[in-house]
């Protein structure tokens, strides 16, 4: 083997991007699991956006916005759910005060779900 490859120099950062590439695999994994889940089990809600903003932050060309919506679901009183989702670029527009949103919501977690839309069907694959 050569000195270059032995090098702890070369060894350290080799380590820290293979952990990190690791780290994104599992974290794209599970969310397509939950997606999946949500798809199946998930409960119908109907969700109207009290507010929208752009964090800043992307996932490819999607933009993550933090929402503030007010839920409604049969047989739950409506509440106020606040969360950070990535959405695709076409529907990041649709997010104004008052829009409805289609949602599917987990059955025994109402922090999880997903926007039940057609802009969000690519959230299948």
């Amino acid at each position: 083997m050569s000195e270059e490859l032995t090098n702890p120099f070369f060894i350290v950062p080799l380590v820290a991007c293979l952990l990190f590439v690791g780290w994104l695999f599992v974290g794209i994994r599970k969310e397509q699991r939950m997606q999946r889940f949500l798809r199946a089990h998930g409960r119908p809600a109907l969700a109207t956006v009290i507010s929208a903003r752009e964090t800043g932050g992307w996932s490819g060309n999607s933009p993550a916005l933090a929402l503030v919506m007010s839920v409604e679901q049969d047989g739950q009183p409506v509440r106020e759910l606040r969360a950070e989702k990535v959405v695709p670029v076409l529907g990041a527009a649709l997010f104004q005060p008052g829009a409805k949103m289609r949602l599917l919501v987990h059955p025994t977690d109402p922090q999880e779900f997903l926007f039940d839309e057609p802009w969000n069907a690519a959230d299948e694959q």
